[in-house]
């Protein structure tokens, strides 16, 4: 007898326990996304590429003032415990070096070869509400009016955002004053809600859905 797939619907909740979130790692990689996630490097907590939870920062809480930045470790942090870092989104969805075109001078005449493949859609775990305001204003810039940014408009489409609400806040964080969290309201995939012995996920899209359909979570 055929296993019935779980239906899960776009705001839906549910809840599984922290290490299980391996489970989410690799099912975003077998659905084919290249995984990035924070984790520790060069004493600061950044995005990278991660394929295990043993990558990301359990543990680790970073301290940030004006002129100062420090990795700190506690005993109870979380995996998510730390604030906004030195990078964002924008390293992924509009780089700061790309290839438009290629020309090529062989015998006198010029060749042009189209860009290189992009290569694998992006999944970001860890993505915090002020980071989506922020890609919001990007998308306005390149999405909206007359003029579209192709590349960024091919890449912000394939773009999978696993969002977490902040549960603790550094001097510099400024989403009450702007209005921009801790809570999670704009446009994502999923969103985590770290608590002490579980995650609890919300599904933000259709594409959020599948990936949740997935396992036994619901």
């Amino acid at each position: 007898m055929e296993e019935t797939p779980h239906r899960v619907s776009v705001g839906s909740w549910f809840a599984f326990d922290k290490p299980r979130v391996q489970e989410l790692i690799d099912l975003l990689r077998q659905s084919g996304y290249r995984t990035i996630g924070p984790r520790v490097a060069d004493a600061a907590i950044i995005y990278d590429d991660v394929d295990s939870v043993s990558q990301l920062p359990l543990g680790i809480i970073d301290e940030q003032d004006g002129g100062r930045y420090r990795l700190s470790a506690e005993d109870d942090a979380g995996y998510f415990d730390h604030v906004v870092g030195p990078h964002s989104l924008k390293n992924y969805i509009f780089p700061p070096r790309e290839t438009l075109q290629e020309l090529v001078n062989s015998g006198g005449r010029w060749q042009a070869s189209p860009p290189p493949d992009p290569g694998p859609p992006i999944a970001v775990i860890g993505v915090r509400s002020c980071d989506l305001h922020a890609l919001a204003i990007q998308d306005r810039v390149f999405l909206e009016g007359p003029y579209v940014d192709p590349a960024y408009k091919a890449r912000r489409e394939r773009l999978f955002v696993v969002a977490v609400n902040c549960r603790r806040a550094a001097a510099t964080c400024f989403c009450h004053s702007m209005e921009t969290g801790p809570a999670v309201t704009s446009a994502h995939d999923l969103a985590l809600t770290e608590l002490d012995d579980r995650f609890v996920v919300q599904v933000g899209s259709e594409r959020g859905a599948e990936i949740v359909a997935a396992t036994d979570w619901p």
